[in-house]
């Protein structure tokens, strides 16, 4: 009989899921081919893409280190 895998062997599968979502977020979203054009503040990325949920989608995609985020001092999300 099989023994269960151990919680480290759990978290490294979870954690190898999450950056390819979030991938696949971005590519949906046409976000990589609208920032393609250079750096935009998240404004500006809400407009081109005319996405209502972005600030959740790019706080994905940074919190996985494909997207760097830089901090304004103004926060449109909620």
């Amino acid at each position: 009989m099989n023994s269960a895998p151990s919680r480290a062997t759990i978290d490294r599968h979870l954690d190898a899921v999450y950056p390819s979502f979030a991938l696949l977020a971005g590519v949906s979203l046409g976000l990589f081919t609208v920032l393609a054009k250079g750096p935009m503040t998240l404004e500006a990325l809400a407009e081109a893409l005319e996405a209502d949920a972005l600030c959740e989608r790019t706080r994905l995609t940074g919190g996985k280190s494909i997207l760097e985020a830089k901090p304004t001092g103004v926060s449109s999300c909620s």
